[in-house]
């Protein structure tokens, strides 16, 4: 894959991170979900790591920019606060369950969420030859991931919907929340080096 076409991905990865962000945001306010808020949250991950990646395509650098770096930092900041109050909800929520509204219509955004993101890091990654800069192949392989990670909430909550266990809404939340964590430090890791 050339540059210049390494380039239009990671803006359309930007794009596709950050249409799901909006989606989920909504659904968030409308469903009260923490599940759906946890999708959000690495929703927010996946659009700021694919910016630091165009940025520094862009500049013809293989190694993260400082402009790059600002911006993760800047995520890094939102992720570990937003990742810190849907852990304290999550965790009352558990012992006190709140019930979630409308869990189809989460479920349902959610499947979409990971149709985008799934099926664009799926094509990033057939895409990639030898020549496909490494910070492109983790980008594609995070947007991958982000599908699963929106599977994951869907199924939870057409399982909700049926059960009406809405435990099980903090509990996959909180396990999303620990997981984007992981992969925020994954990538700052990686900014820094």
């Amino acid at each position: 894959m050339n540059i210049a076409t390494a380039i239009r991905f990671a803006g359309l990865s930007i794009a596709c991170s950050l249409f799901v962000f909006c989606m989920t945001g909504f659904i968030t306010l409308l469903t009260g979900s923490l599940t759906v808020a946890a999708v959000e949250l690495y929703s927010l991950l996946c659009a700021a790591a694919s910016t630091a990646v165009f940025l520094t395509l862009r500049s013809g650098d293989s190694r993260y920019t400082d402009p790059s770096k600002k911006i993760l930092l800047a995520a890094l900041v939102f992720v570990v606060g937003g990742g810190l109050w849907i852990a304290f909800v999550s965790v009352q929520n558990i012992s006190h369950p709140e019930p979630v509204l409308l869990p189809v219509v989460g479920a349902v955004v959610a499947g979409i969420g990971a149709l985008i993101n799934g099926s664009f890091g799926k094509t990033m990654q057939n895409m990639s030859d030898a020549q496909t800069p490494s910070l492109l192949v983790a980008n594609a392989a995070r947007l991958l991931t982000a599908g699963y990670v929106s599977i994951a909430a869907a199924i939870a909550l057409l399982l909700i919907n049926r059960t009406q266990l809405y435990r099980l809404d903090a509990v996959v939340a909180l396990a999303i929340v620990l997981f984007t964590s992981w992969q925020a430090w994954k990538v700052t890791r990686t900014s820094a080096s």
